[in-house]
């Protein structure tokens, strides 16, 4: 924006992108771009003035409607300059984010989403311009800017991704076909492509995660993504590891891909080497671990913290007496109580009832140790019952509150 002025019999206004200044009679005031919302062009009867939020700063004698207006509008335009210029930027960096992706193809991040979305401008920006009467003064590039603020980022970035990975998949299949001594398959490749900085493979035992991480380490160096030297592989056993060393070894040889300082190694390895580098002094580790005494030692560190907190105590008999009976196959789980009133085999609770399910008995037993009040199936206060049905009996009844609790189960499917 240049300046722009204007001038009558003993003032001057001028206006600029960073600042508002006008001398008259009064003096000289100069309002910065910050607070130029407080300014108005106003016509008071007969005569124009300009004012800062109810006081008047000057009159503006001899200026005629037309400027005025214009005047009105280049305050305002300074008023939102910043939030404009805060769009443009904006905007450049969200497609900026889209486009660098598309042209590596390299998987957008949720952090780089995330990144870019905390960084944006009110988005009733363009609502306020519109208010204002100032869409008419933004350039193209400003108004475009502006409109972007509504963008759905997260959703632009999802289908980039997609395409991302529908043109990796393609263009990379014989990598996916030959990293690995048999062919990824699609659910695998997806895994490799999905390059996000934490990305979780949910996968039964010998369905392929250990060729998903040889894979996305191989993918990685490929691309030019990771150096090899920054790629570290973790197994929960040494077992595990050393079958992981082998297979970078001879899987990225094989592909022509330098694994030179990839590591992989236990969990315990490596937590051990970070202690060491940052103390100078490589631990042991403790002696009943590989000794067979593991459970000995968690039972006894679990009596002390209970003798040292009472919070610890109860949390953790919340778990022994509940949460770990938690049944993990239902269907092995049978009923283990009978009702003599009903005649009903049930799962019994630990405040002596019979209830219908597994979901049922973790809530009533969940209520019992918390000291919750309740009864079970008590008639609904209210008659629903009719000639096809019977009278309501909701899962649980909280007197203290005159609350019924009905438990909507979900099965496996």
């Amino acid at each position: 924006m240049t300046e722009q002025r204007w001038s009558g019999r003993g003032w001057t206004l001028n206006v600029t992108t960073g600042e508002v200044t006008f001398s008259g009679d009064s003096g000289k005031l100069t309002v910065e771009a910050i607070d130029a919302a407080e300014l108005r062009v106003r016509r008071r009867w007969f005569r124009w003035r300009l004012e800062r939020g109810e006081h008047r700063v000057g009159r503006l004698r001899g200026i005629g409607s037309v400027d005025a207006r214009a005047a009105e509008l280049a305050i305002k335009r300074v008023a939102l300059a910043q939030d404009v210029e805060g769009a443009v930027v904006w905007k450049a960096a969200a497609t900026g984010l889209i486009a660098a992706g598309l042209r590596a193809q390299r998987w957008i991040s949720l952090e780089g989403v995330n990144e870019v979305l905390g960084g944006r401008p009110n988005p009733g920006l363009l609502e306020r311009l519109q208010s204002a009467g100032l869409l008419s003064v933004l350039t193209d590039a400003e108004r475009e800017a502006v409109e972007t603020l509504d963008f759905d980022l997260e959703q632009a970035a999802a289908d980039a991704n997609e395409q991302i990975m529908a043109t990796e998949l393609s263009t990379r299949r014989r990598f996916f076909d030959t990293i690995e001594k048999s062919p990824l398959t699609e659910e695998q490749a997806r895994a490799v492509i999905c390059y996000d900085n934490r990305v979780q493979v949910l996968a039964a035992a010998g369905s392929g995660k250990t060729s998903v991480m040889v894979a996305r380490a191989a993918y990685a160096v490929d691309r030019d993504f990771v150096p090899p030297d920054r790629i570290l592989l973790l197994a929960f056993n040494n077992a595990a590891a050393a079958e992981l060393r082998q297979r970078v070894t001879a899987r990225f040889a094989a592909a022509g891909i330098d694994s030179t300082d990839v590591r992989a190694s236990t969990f315990h390895s490596f937590g051990l080497d970070v202690i060491g580098q940052a103390t100078g002094e490589k631990p042991r580790l403790a002696s009943w671990v590989d000794q067979g005494r593991d459970n000995e030692m968690v039972l006894r560190i679990v009596d002390e913290l209970s003798d040292q907190s009472t919070e610890f105590r109860r949390d953790w008999d919340l778990y022994r007496l509940l949460f770990a009976h938690a049944p993990t196959d239902l269907a092995a789980d049978e009923p283990d109580g009978y009702d003599t009133d009903s005649k009903k085999q049930g799962y019994q609770t630990f405040g002596g009832e019979i209830v219908k399910s597994h979901g049922e008995r973790l809530i009533a037993d969940f209520l019992y140790l918390n000291g919750v009040d309740y009864a079970y199936e008590r008639p609904y206060e209210f008659k629903v019952a009719d000639p096809t049905h019977s009278q309501y009996h909701p899962d649980f009844y909280y007197p203290e509150k005159n609350v019924w609790h009905e438990h909507w189960a979900l099965d496996r499917d």
